[in-house]
């Protein structure tokens, strides 16, 4: 059973990375700065690869900061490292070369599950470190349906519940996943399932069940 943890826990960090989460994105809400545990952009660069600057961001670590304007979620900021020979680099922002239209920045073609981990650091874990706390927001063409306000505790038991009614109400998404998973990661099931349930939020758009 510690073996099987592990090797799930090395696998998130790995679908963490190729997400760009090492660089994490930010998210302004109720006044307060929270950081993302996935990107909501990467998607959108993925499906725009003719975009003007989109492989460059794809390929390079890049952090957005978003916010919610007349309640759609909307990217304030895109932010690439610029590096002069010799030096650490700095911040530069390309939210002008990337969505030179404002109105390109509200996304309401986005639907899915924000999860914003805050309060004390519990466990370090390259790219997938565990925090007291959770607030997850569940999102409809941009919009928030729902939040939920979670212990860490409590966060398991909802990926666990989540999961096991994405298994029951959404079996051909279910089978699907499993397929893509399984040619790309080589697991049996029993992993496939952790890596499923520890990745949840990514591969469902709604609280289910509520």
């Amino acid at each position: 059973m510690k073996l099987l943890l592990i090797s799930i826990l090395i696998l998130f960090a790995n679908i963490q990375v190729s997400h760009g989460i090492c660089q994490p994105d930010y998210i302004l809400f109720e006044g307060k700065t929270y950081m993302l545990q996935f990107k909501p952009l990467k998607k959108y660069f993925e499906k725009h690869p003719n975009k003007s600057l989109s492989n460059h961001v794809i390929k390079q670590a890049y952090t957005a900061t978003f916010e919610f304007k007349n309640n759609i979620l909307t990217v304030k900021d895109i932010q690439i490292k610029a590096f002069v020979k010799g030096d650490k680099g700095a911040w530069k922002s390309i939210i002008h070369q990337v969505f030179p239209d404002k109105l390109q920045r509200r996304l309401e073609w986005f639907d899915g599950i924000l999860v914003m981990p805050y309060g004390k650091m519990v466990k370090y874990i390259c790219c997938n470190s565990l925090y007291k706390k959770y607030l997850l927001i569940s999102l409809k063409q941009g919009k928030v349906l729902q939040i939920k306000k979670l212990k860490r505790k409590q966060f398991f038991r909802f990926k666990k519940h989540q999961f096991e009614t994405f298994k029951k109400t959404k079996a051909r998404e279910y089978q699907e996943l499993v397929k893509l998973l399984q040619k790309k990661w080589k697991l049996n099931q029993q992993h496939l399932n952790g890596v499923i349930q520890n990745n949840i939020t990514l591969y469902t758009s709604v609280f289910l069940n509520d």
